[in-house]
Order: C-alpha cells, then sequence, then structure tokens
C-alpha cells in the first residue's frame, strides 16, 4: 500500500515543530541603588530576553550605546552620570520594541575634615596665616559664578577667592566632597563638585593645585568650606594652606 503525503501535510508537520519565539510584553528597568555615591560602581539592568535576537540601546548622562547586553555599568561613577537613563529593546523575532527609564541620583562624598582650624582662618606655611573680617557670598562679578570671597581682617594680610564651578549657575552648592581645579575658570566637561580656590600675597597670585579634596557644608544656613594641608603655587613659590572659611552674611 503506497502511503501518499500530501503538501499540506509536510507544511502543517513542520509548523507544528516550529519553536515559536516567546515575546516579551514590557521592559522594566532596575539599578543596584538609585543614589549612587561618587565613586561607586553603578549597573542598570533590563530582564534578560528570551529571544537572541535582541539589540538594546542605552541613552543617558555621558551614555549612548548599542548593543546585545541586558545591563550598562559605569564604572567610578561621578556627579555628571546623574539623571535619566532610557533603554529601548529592539527584538527582530517577535517584531517588537519595548521601552523603559530610570532616574539616578548621584551623591557627593560625606567626609569630616581631617584638620581642625579656627573658624575664619588659615594657617600657612612660608607666609603668615590670616584671620578673616569678612565672608561674603555672591554670583556673577568678574568671575561669573557662585564665590566666597574671604577679606583679610588686617591690611597686607592675603584675602581669599573660592570660586565653584560656573556651570551650575546660581545654584547653592550641595555638602559634601569636591575637587581642586588648578585655573579659576571652568569648562562644561569639568564636573560640577570641581572648585577654585586663590589668593594674592606680596603682589603675587597663588593657586591651588589640582586633585585634592575642600569639604563643603552648611553650618547655621551659612556656606563653609573646609581644606587641609592644600598646597598653592605661584611659581617658584609654593605653599600649604589649611583653612575654614565660613560665609558671615
Amino acid at each position: 500500500m503506497k502511503i501518499i503525503i500530501t503538501a499540506a501535510v509536510v507544511v502543517f508537520l513542520f509548523s507544528s515543530c516550529e519553536k515559536k519565539p516567546v515575546c516579551p510584553s514590557s521592559l522594566e528597568l532596575r539599578a543596584n541603588t538609585l543614589t549612587p555615591t561618587v565613586g561607586d560602581d553603578l549597573i542598570i539592568s533590563a530582564p534578560e530576553p528570551p529571544n537572541t535576537n535582541v539589540v538594546f540601546q542605552w541613552n543617558g548622562p555621558r551614555t549612548n550605546e548599542t548593543n546585545q547586553s541586558s545591563s550598562l555599568q559605569i564604572s567610578d561613577i561621578k556627579l555628571s552620570h546623574s539623571g535619566i537613563y532610557y533603554c529601548n529593546l529592539a527584538n527582530t523575532d517577535c517584531n517588537t520594541s519595548l521601552g523603559d527609564s530610570i532616574v539616578i541620583n548621584v551623591q557627593l562624598k560625606q567626609e569630616t575634615p581631617p584638620c581642625t582650624i579656627t573658624n575664619n582662618t588659615v594657617t600657612a606655611s612660608s607666609i603668615p596665616g590670616t584671620t578673616f573680617g569678612s565672608v561674603t557670598k555672591s554670583y556673577g562679578g568678574s568671575w561669573n559664578t557662585l564665590n566666597l570671597y574671604a577679606s583679610a581682617a588686617s591690611f597686607g594680610y592675603p584675602s581669599y577667592t573660592v570660586l565653584f564651578n560656573s556651570y551650575n549657575g546660581n545654584v547653592e552648592p550641595r555638602d559634601g566632597v569636591y575637587t581642586t581645579t588648578d585655573i579659576a575658570t571652568f569648562s562644561p566637561l569639568q564636573e560640577p563638585n570641581e572648585i577654585s580656590i586663590s589668593f594674592i600675597y606680596s603682589s603675587n597670585y597663588f593657586h591651588c593645585r589640582p586633585g585634592n579634596k575642600v569639604y563643603v557644608s552648611h553650618v547655621g544656613g551659612k556656606l563653609q568650606v573646609n581644606f587641609c594641608n592644600l598646597e598653592f603655587a605661584s611659581p617658584p613659590f609654593v605653599t600649604t594652606c589649611s583653612g575654614k572659611i565660613t560665609q558671615t552674611n
């Protein structure tokens, strides 16, 4: 007896054995933390899809990646990484596109200054220390930035100028650890928590050296800046200063 298999039966048998893709209906992003601290590692992840033919598009502050990874990893996170992160999942097997977003708010490190200095004074090597008669907070001026100007109480002693990143605008500084920059002007590529400190003594302009810690806080609603053993240079002169500068008005 002959067995005749029609084309329709072959198509039915083939289609019934074909594995259909499992198509996700939603995408939900998760992070190991929504409030990482500067220097931490951040991982934002999406559920691993069951299909292999997928592409993830990641967008956010300083981020634009297209790959097949279901996670976005940022090592040694910076303050400028704060913001909204978007992920779009394109699934060619399912002919679908899914998206979600998540908000990351990077926090400044909170540390206690390792030195103890009398309020509104600076101690220094090689040059005289300073006591301040007033410390004024203002915005604009020749630097077009938020600044503290610590005026020496006595003639002939240096007054200090503290400048916050001009690209922050007229925004009250957040408490935490800042990092010194070596010039008194800023660029859009610098971190929001970069800070400039300088003074003039004996007609020489001294500016802090880069990459050192400055501790910013508020005491009784007034802005305060602390620094310990911070090097200032006016080539060929170098001096080391420790100070506590607190807004007086």
